[in-house]
């Protein structure tokens, strides 16, 4: 069995690896149902995995 990964795979890797680099929040979110506040912070992040790569998994 062959375990290695292919070029494409390792592409897609690095692809996804990149977009959370830039795109996960580096503080933890405020629980949402605390505040109105959190519950915002919440689906603000929500969309924005919905437009990026992880919110097609």
């Amino acid at each position: 069995m062959d375990l290695t990964y292919r070029p494409e795979d390792q592409a897609f890797r690095a692809e996804v690896r990149d977009w959370m680099n830039a795109n996960v929040p580096t503080d933890p979110l405020p629980s949402f149902d605390a505040s109105r506040e959190g519950f915002e912070a919440h689906r603000a992040w929500e969309t924005t995995l919905n437009h990026g790569t992880v919110g097609a998994w």
